[in-house]
Order: structure tokens, then C-alpha cells, then sequence
């Protein structure tokens, strides 16, 4: 069944659970609030959508459209958003607890503040995403690329990063505490003021980077 923008719009205010919208366009469409608990929008376009304060929980957005979208506090936890564009999209202070984000673009994205705490991003692309004060604890970001990324003053304990990509990423006062690094490429990377205990460096790409007090150069 095909809606317009209007039924949509009456159909999503009434806050029903468990919508079926596959494939649906909301590109650019005002869904403030709304509320779209374990509605499945696979592959959805909702390109440039503001979805600031949406409830998302449990929603498929799997390989959905979400590029430059408004996602501000939205909550998303248990959300699967495995292969979604979500470059260039307002995350911050969203709720991602043990989301999924494996495969996802994050080109550019805001994550400023944004808990991602047993979260997926196996694969993730994350070039410039900006993760400041984000809390990262348990999170999974194995062969992630992150280079470049802002993760200052991030909570990454016990984090996985195994064979990531953190090439000129800056990671100054993030907690780094028990995080997995196995191969993984922190060249050029700012790790000033981290704590690193209980980390093995032994194998990790430090080539360059700025290392906290106490620590060699590289």
C-alpha cells in the first residue's frame, strides 16, 4: 500500500509500533518527535529528514537513505542501521546503545555526545566524523575508519578497535582504558593527555603520533 505525504504524516502521529514502510521516501520531511518504535525502513529514503528527538528503538533502517538527516537526540537504541548512508547526518547526544551500525557511512557525521555504548561498527567508514565527548564503552569498531576523526574527550573503555583506521585522528583526553587495538593504524594520530593503561601497544601503527606524557615519541 502507497501513502501521500499527508497520510504518512496522520498515519506516523498517531504513534503506532511496528510499521511496515520498506523502500518509503520521507526525504526532507518533518518527523520532530515522531515516533517509529520497531518499524521496519529498510532501505527508506529519509535523505535531509529531521528526525530530532524521533524514537527509533528497535526500527530496521538497514541500507536507508539517512545522508545530511537531523537525527539530534533521537533514540535508536537496539536499532539496526547496518549499510546505511548516514553521511553527513546530526547524531549528536542520539542514544545508540547496542545499536547496529556494521557497514555504515559516516562521512562528516555529528556524533558530538552521542552514547554508543555496546554498540556495532564492524566495517564502519567514520572519515572526519566528529565523536567528541561520545561515550564508546564496549563498543565494536573493528576494521573501522576512523582517520581523521574527531574522538577528543570520548569514553572508549574496553573498546574494540582491532585493525582499525585512526590515521591523524584526534583522540586527546579520550579514556582509552583495556581498548583492543591489535593492528591497528594510529598513525599521526593525537593521543595527548589519554590514558592508556592495560592497553598492548606492541603491535599498533604509532608512527607520528603524539603520545601522552611519560610515553617515547614514535
Amino acid at each position: 500500500m502507497e501513502f501521500t505525504r499527508k497520510e504518512l504524516y496522520t498515519l506516523l502521529n498517531s504513534r503506532p509500533q511496528g510499521l511496515w514502510l520498506l523502500g518509503v521516501d520521507l526525504s526532507e520531511a518533518d518527523l520532530r518527535r515522531v515516533s517509529l518504535v520497531d518499524a521496519n525502513l529498510e532501505e527508506a529514503n529519509l535523505r535531509g529528514a529531521n528526525l530530532t528527538g524521533a524514537d527509533l528503538s528497535g526500527a530496521n533502517l538497514s541500507e536507508a537513505n539517512l545522508e545530511g538527516a537531523d537525527l539530534s537526540r533521537a533514540i535508536l537504541t537496539g536499532a539496526n542501521l547496518e549499510e546505511a548512508n548516514l553521511n553527513q547526518a546530526r547524531l549528536s547526544e542520539a542514544n545508540l546503545v547496542q545499536a547496529n551500525l556494521n557497514g555504515v557511512t559516516l562521512t562528516g557525521a555529528d556524533l558530538e555526545g552521542a552514547n554508543l555504548e555496546r554498540a556495532r561498527l564492524v566495517d564502519a567508514r567514520a572519515t572526519k566524523a566528529k565523536f567528541q565527548r561520545a561515550v564508546l564503552r564496549e563498543t565494536h569498531l573493528m576494521e573501522a575508519d576512523l582517520s581523521e576523526a574527531d574522538l577528543s574527550n570520548a569514553d572508549l573503555l574496553m573498546a574494540i578497535l582491532s585493525m582499525a583506521n585512526l590515521r591523524q585522528a584526534n583522540l586527546s583526553n579520550a579514556v582509552l582504558i583495556r581498548v583492543e587495538m591489535n593492528s591497528a593504524d594510529l598513525s599521526g594520530a593525537n593521543l595527548r593527555g589519554c590514558d592508556l593503561r592495560g592497553i598492548n601497544l606492541s603491535e599498533v601503527n604509532l608512527t607520528g603520533a603524539i603520545m601522552p606524557d611519560g610515553y617515547p615519541a614514535r
